[in-house]
């Protein structure tokens, strides 16, 4: 049940692009499982939809959560590489290139640490 939500809530972000109404599915979906095998990736998807809205301080939020309370999960990496994207994009700079650096410490095997070496260089 859990996973047929959550393949539900995907589909509308992915393919329909309804991202309000994931937005709100998204927020029953953490509610209902809280302790959900699939918690995490709701989380992250929030953020991910937040920032193709743009509300990029609700993006902020969503990243911080993952980034924060469950940094040894395998979307870890990911969150605290959208949270410097997030952060970069609210002109938070020097923060912005802080967490990309904390992608390439913490996660340094990871794709997300590649986006993150690039961003530094760029930056």
């Amino acid at each position: 049940e859990e996973r047929k939500t959550y393949n539900q809530i995907i589909d509308l972000i992915r393919n329909q692009k309804a991202y309000d109404e994931a937005i709100t599915q998204l927020y029953e979906f953490v509610d209902k499982y809280p302790e959900g095998d699939l918690t995490v990736n709701a989380y992250y998807w929030l953020g991910e939809v937040y920032l193709a809205k743009p509300q990029l301080e609700q993006a902020k939020q969503a990243f911080t959560i993952v980034a924060t309370r469950y940094d040894d999960h395998r979307k870890a990496a990911d969150a605290v590489y959208k949270l410097g994207v997030t952060l970069d994009k609210l002109g938070e700079k020097d923060e912005a290139k802080r967490r990309m650096q904390m992608v390439v410490d913490h996660y340094p095997d990871s794709s997300a640490a590649n986006l993150a070496r690039k961003f530094l260089d760029e930056a």
